[in-house]
């Protein structure tokens, strides 16, 4: 996956691939709440199609900082760039809703640049409404009630 993002121009990921082993590690401290300072506790999720392709990832922050407020949400989510439009990331974030009730969460906060109109029909599809725009990201801040 790591591959594909390079091979499309977008660097999100060039750092956990130098450092494979090390990204994982620091994954499964998030999940424990073992994170350093001005970070918050997280759980990453796959999303693997059922031939074992790595489609995407999703993070679901289990708290907010106030920067999260501005660029990051509850739950932030990418699918390989090659792989994008087919439907991946709308059913990603539906599972990771999914996680969020399991966690007690009552409702979750997403933000999304308002340029990226793929991302907002996602959230969109998934229940999103707009409760205001960041003061300092520009990003529309989006909610979606769990109950």
């Amino acid at each position: 996956m790591y591959a594909d993002y390079i091979a499309h121009g977008e660097d999100r990921y060039r750092a956990e691939a130098a450092d494979y082993e090390g990204t994982l590690a620091r994954l499964d401290l998030a999940h424990l709440g073992q994170v350093p300072a001005g970070l918050v506790p997280s759980t990453h999720y796959w999303l693997l199609r059922s031939d074992g392709t790595l489609m995407g990832g999703c993070r679901l922050r289990h708290e907010l900082s106030d920067p999260l407020w501005q660029d990051g949400g509850h739950i932030g989510y990418d699918i390989r760039p090659s792989k994008r439009n087919r439907g991946y990331a709308t059913r990603m974030l539906a599972l990771a809703l999914d996680k969020a009730r399991e966690r007690g969460l009552e409702w979750v906060l997403l933000t999304v640049s308002p340029y990226n109109k793929a991302s907002l029909r996602v959230a969109e599809k998934n229940g999103a409404r707009c409760i205001g725009v960041g003061e300092e990201s520009g990003n529309l801040q989006l909610r979606i009630d769990l109950g």
